[in-house]
């Protein structure tokens, strides 16, 4: 089996995942640091989380105070979308990831994100 330029299975090393989430604090230049920091300690892939804040929490969950941050807001809605970076930072994270010879997966944790994904990215990889 193939992941994409690795062969993986029983016969070939262990294919290795950084997992990034969301700890680029919704940072661009951080979550290129942490892609960089993975491809030199020798990861194959890095991964990322995506969400769509308003489609995950409910509005009570969004509208509740959240005081313990620092960022700016004061709920957790707030928070929870300061950690989200933006789409168009997965096009530059997607080349980043290629420069350095590393794959980059997302998991995404709604369907509304999925579909975002595939209107703004799935026609580019297929140009490529």
């Amino acid at each position: 089996m193939q992941i994409g330029q690795r062969s993986v299975g029983p016969a070939h090393p262990v294919y290795v995942v950084a997992e990034l989430g969301i700890n680029h604090n919704g940072s661009l230049s951080l979550a290129k640091e942490l892609v960089h920091a993975a491809a030199e300690a020798g990861a194959d892939a890095v991964k990322l989380q995506k969400r769509n804040v308003r489609a995950v929490f409910t509005q009570r969950e969004l509208e509740r105070d959240y005081a313990d941050w620092i960022g700016g807001g004061s709920t957790y809605g707030q928070y929870k979308q300061a950690l989200e970076l933006p789409w168009t930072s997965y096009e530059i994270l997607i080349d980043e990831a290629s420069r350095r010879g590393v794959d980059l997966g997302i998991t995404f944790f709604d369907t509304a994100s999925v579909e975002e994904y595939q209107a703004r990215y799935c026609d580019i990889q297929e140009k490529k």
